[in-house]
């Protein structure tokens, strides 16, 4: 009795749904109870600003290595992305 009624919710295109809901509460749970992902975004946003002046960097060394200038606008458009 019990199996026909929760056999909708063991198929195939329910399951992933039903796998997907018990991770993302899991990693919720997680990060809530124990600060596990507390710094990551300060981490993740440090990593960003030390790539984006590292391609700056690359970028101004090989304008100015062809003898040309950069237009700031190009610089502007570049990074805002």
């Amino acid at each position: 009795m019990a199996v026909k009624r929760f056999q909708n919710l063991l198929k195939t295109r329910n399951f992933g749904f039903i796998i997907g809901f018990l991770f993302s509460v899991f990693f919720c749970l997680t990060g809530f109870s124990s600060g596990l992902f507390g710094d990551l975004e300060a981490k993740l946003l440090d990593t960003y600003f030390r790539l984006k002046a590292l391609v700056h960097e690359m970028l101004s060394k090989k304008a100015y290595g062809k003898r040309m200038q950069m237009m700031p606008s190009l610089l502007i458009s570049l990074f805002l992305v």
